[in-house]
């Protein structure tokens, strides 16, 4: 089976990861094209902490934070009344 050069609409949305060592750190950037924050990001972010933090005890330093650059946020309607239960949760870190 080969990929390449083969014309497809199915195009990832994880489009880059750019890793960097800071003042003893690893610090994750993931580049999105888009990305559903409810049903998709969970999946994404549990890989790229792992990923992260096995790349980080490999180089025996600490995981930073992941950022995350996402060209569009996209819900689908069908999952319209789930976002709007998502949203009137309080997040506030007050105690």
């Amino acid at each position: 089976e080969t990929d390449v050069g083969t014309e497809s609409r199915d195009v990832p949305c994880l489009t880059g990861i750019s890793l960097r060592v800071r003042d003893g750190a690893l610090h994750t950037t993931a580049m999105f094209r888009s990305l559903n924050p409810l049903s998709v990001w969970p999946y994404d972010h549990a890989f790229l902490a792992l990923f992260t933090s096995l790349l980080a005890a490999h180089l025996k330093v600490q995981q930073a934070f992941i950022s995350y650059h996402v060209a569009s946020l996209q819900i689908p309607l069908s999952m319209a009344a789930t976002a709007e239960k998502a949203a009137e949760v309080d997040l506030s870190l007050a105690p």
